[in-house]
């Protein structure tokens, strides 16, 4: 408590709170940054491709164009870090159209307008496994492992 100048008891824990919420924000954020750029770039480096500037748009092409089939539910589940991460940086609030998603058994409640409750450490790891596992998937595919050179952005 000395390191922070914090005095109190009820101060460590309201702080301690506070660094919580800016990692998990942080650690989604930069996973997903990553995430999307990774898309455009691989989307970029394919012929007659290019990445949109939406995530939401370029991730749907790359399952398209990989080939790896059950199209809408891999893209939804992709989207899951997307919004996790644009509901924390609305206090927590999710402000567009309500949506439930299932990622390996478990369900992510969107409500407009109402507080999201399934951003916890635990749901991030979970959704960003699955996601990874779309990942690799369309990464591994024939189209993109023929590809000799992918430049990042």
């Amino acid at each position: 408590m000395r390191l922070f100048g914090i005095r109190e008891v009820e101060t460590l824990e309201s702080w301690l709170s506070d660094l919580n919420k800016n990692a998990k924000l942080s650690f989604i954020t930069m996973i997903q940054f990553a995430l999307e750029n990774c898309i455009k770039c691989v989307l970029n480096a394919l012929p007659g491709e290019k990445g949109f500037k939406k995530f939401s748009k370029s991730s749907l092409r790359l399952i398209e164009v990989t080939n790896i089939g059950d199209n809408e539910a891999k893209h939804q589940i992709l989207l899951v870090p997307a919004w996790i991460r644009n509901t924390l940086h609305a206090a927590g609030i999710h402000r567009y159209s309500s949506k439930t998603v299932t990622v390996g058994g478990v369900s992510y409640v969107f409500e407009k307008n109402q507080r999201f409750s399934c951003a916890s450490w635990s749901h991030l790891f979970h959704a960003l496994q699955h996601v990874l596992d779309i990942y690799e998937e369309m990464l591994c595919s024939p189209i993109v492992s023929s590809v000799e050179k992918i430049d990042i952005a």
